[in-house]
This record gives C-alpha cells, structure tokens and sequence, in this order.
C-alpha cells in the first residue's frame, strides 16, 4: 500500500472521513473567505472597495451624499465576510480616512468637522449592518448543515 492511501488523512480525499468533495470546504460561510481571516485581510480589502469607489466618484462626477452612500455600500459589501467588530471598525476607520482625504477634500486633506463626523457614523453604521448580515448569514448556512446531516 502506497503511502497516499493511507486511511483517513487528507493526503487521500477519497478515504476521508468527510467524503472526497468536503476537503477544503468552510460549512460556515463556503462562498466567502473563512471567518477566522486576519484582520488585515479585511481592512485591506475595504482600502481597495474605497479606492475604486473614489474613482468611480471621480469619473461620474457624483455628489456628496451620492458619492458617501456608494462608499457606505461598498463598505458593507468588503465587510460582510469580517465577521469581527474589531475588525469591521478598523476598516471603517481606513475607509472614512480615504473618503474624507480623497472624497470630500479632493486633496488628501482630512478634517473633522460637522459633515466628517456624520460621515463616519455613516460608515460606523455600516459596519454594524455588514457585521448583522454576517452573523446571519453564517446562522443560517450553520443551521443548513445541521439539517443535511
């Protein structure tokens, strides 16, 4: 017998426990990364969604609100697979500094008055909501797999 056969160990898919089609699978979330990722790996995903956002902006010429309400989407779309509050703040930290360095001042400039508070509670809020929708999802792919087996 060579070594590759041997019984149970990922070295042979087909003598697995779990069957030749559950090796590499996530039963938690299978379409989305895992959700154990490092948190850079979020953080640095919401940095990329911001940065395409921005220039989306810059060749459509949007307004302010329209402009932050298609960052806020995007936020929430690069965080749903986060699955962590620390980390789904620390990208809407990174995403709020791009949006009012390159979003609303147009030059890098960051401030903080008035509009740049609402607008990180915006982001803030959308944090919370990728957070919901990934917890629930997470729930209900847990609760499908129970059922299957």
């Amino acid at each position: 017998m060579s070594k590759w056969r041997s019984s149970g160990s990922i070295a042979d898919p087909d003598r697995s426990p779990r069957g030749p089609d559950a090796v590499g699978r996530d039963p938690g979330l299978p379409v989305l990364p895992r959700p154990g990722e490092e948190a850079g790996f979020t953080v640095a995903r919401a940095a990329v969604v911001a940065v395409v956002v921005i220039g989306v902006d810059r060749l459509l010429g949007l307004s302010q609100g329209r402009a932050w309400a298609l960052l806020a989407v995007g936020a929430v779309g690069a965080l749903v697979p986060a699955a962590r509050p620390g980390t789904a703040l620390a990208a809407a930290g990174v995403t709020w500094l791009l949006g009012d360095g390159f979003l609303t001042n147009r030059l890098g400039v960051v401030s903080f008055g008035p509009r740049d508070r609402g607008d990180l509670g915006v982001l803030v809020l959308a944090a919370v909501v990728a957070l919901l929708v990934s917890r629930r999802a997470t729930a209900v792919n847990r609760t499908r797999n129970e059922l299957e087996t």
